[in-house]
């Protein structure tokens, strides 16, 4: 299986494995209970979008003849995914995971 990155876009798969262990933990100790799982997910989406918010948001790199900032973009991305939009697609498909008998 290839993986395709740009930037630090492969770090969303290191943020989900965390968040996939602390649900396994969870679910071991409350097997029945769906909400701590739920805050599993919750907090892997959080991460994921804090990641991709600061890694995508636009820097300074320099100044123009006029004094206006001149700034650039990276764009990190895993599979031509920005960071930031992964954390609704880790939402989703935890929350299906959760709540399926």
């Amino acid at each position: 299986m290839f993986i395709v990155w740009s930037g630090l876009g492969f770090l969303v798969i290191p943020v989900v494995i965390i968040g996939v262990v602390a649900a396994g933990a969870i679910a071991q100790f409350e097997p029945n209970v769906r909400w701590p799982r739920m805050v599993a997910v919750v907090g892997t989406t959080i991460a994921t979008l804090g990641l991709g918010v600061l890694l995508n948001r636009k820097k300074v790199i320099g100044r123009d003849a006029w004094g206006n900032a001149v700034t650039a973009n990276e764009g990190h991305s895993l599979y031509w995914i920005p960071v930031q939009y992964w954390s609704a697609i880790i939402f989703v498909v935890g929350t299906v995971l959760v709540f399926k008998k």
